[in-house]
């Protein structure tokens, strides 16, 4: 299984549009269209961010293997790092990816 990308640029006080693209099965060559995945924001002490836990990313519909989701609006420290944390499953594979970001202000 190849590791999805993922986009998102988070900022404080606003809500943030997460976007998986490509989950693929490199062993079937296709991409995973039925995948349950979740994500989960943590602050720079490693805690879940309240109302960021857990958070569903649904397939796009018609699209090879994107799945989207929608972060709350936080009051998180700017520049400060924080981890997002995909996972889930698909066709019996664990998906899992964290990514590392700062937020931003604007």
């Amino acid at each position: 299984m190849t590791a999805p990308h993922c986009t998102t640029e988070p900022s404080v006080g606003n809500a943030t549009v997460v976007t998986v693209e490509g989950l693929y099965d490199q062993h079937a060559a296709a991409y995973l269209n039925s995948a349950t995945l979740t994500m989960t924001l943590t602050d720079p002490d490693g805690e879940e961010v309240a109302d960021c836990v857990g958070v569903p990313l649904t397939y796009v519909a018609g699209s090879s293997g994107n799945y989207r989701g929608l972060l709350p609006a936080v009051e998180a420290t700017p520049n400060k790092p924080y981890r997002l944390r995909v996972s889930g499953t698909a066709i019996g594979y664990r998906v899992d990816r964290t990514i590392l970001f700062r937020t931003r202000t604007e």
